[in-house]
């Protein structure tokens, strides 16, 4: 629902452009505030689990984010247990591997691309999580947010690794 009503709001925002004389902006919030409603559910859902919890602190920490339900959603949806490369491969982010772009997870990479969009623009207008642009280059915008992109995923694993010690740690359970 999640999604779906994301992907409404954008639509409605594209008519509210387009006739500015209407209602569409109003939808558009609404959309937003039952979006936001979805959201905190999933944040609650993904906290509720001990397990994913941690992960998704961790990761947060990492990023410099408070909540985030991208963050969730990749938390729950990502195979965090595959090498880095494959997950590379099912999100795409493997540039000229395949000439055939079918073969990723389109959902997954889109949050994913959502996540890392935010942190840029958040970065530019108030210069926040600059720890994560230390190596990136102020070059293009879609380098920028390819080589973010990755270091999110690195972020991600990374959590799901140490999750994974402190499991082996407290015996497995």
């Amino acid at each position: 629902m999640y999604e779906r009503y994301g992907e409404w709001k954008r639509i409605i925002r594209q008519w509210a452009s387009a006739y500015p004389d209407t209602l569409f902006r109003r939808y558009a919030n609404e959309l937003r505030s039952i979006q936001d409603h979805y959201g905190r559910k999933i944040i609650e859902e993904v906290m509720s689990d001990k397990y994913y919890a941690a992960i998704y602190r961790i990761a947060c920490k990492e990023l410099g984010l408070k909540d985030s339900v991208e963050i969730a959603i990749s938390v729950v949806r990502l195979p965090l247990n595959w090498k880095f490369s494959r997950l590379k491969d099912l999100l795409g982010l493997t540039p000229h591997k395949n000439k055939n772009k079918n073969n990723y997870n389109h959902k997954l990479r889109t949050h994913l691309t959502r996540l890392a969009t935010t942190i840029y623009i958040s970065n530019k207008r108030y210069g926040t999580g600059t720890k994560l642009f230390e190596n990136i280059s102020r070059g293009p915008q879609n380098k920028a947010l390819y080589a973010l992109q990755l270091r999110i995923l690195k972020i991600l694993k990374k959590a799901w690794q140490q999750q994974q010690k402190q499991r082996m740690l407290a015996g497995g359970q």
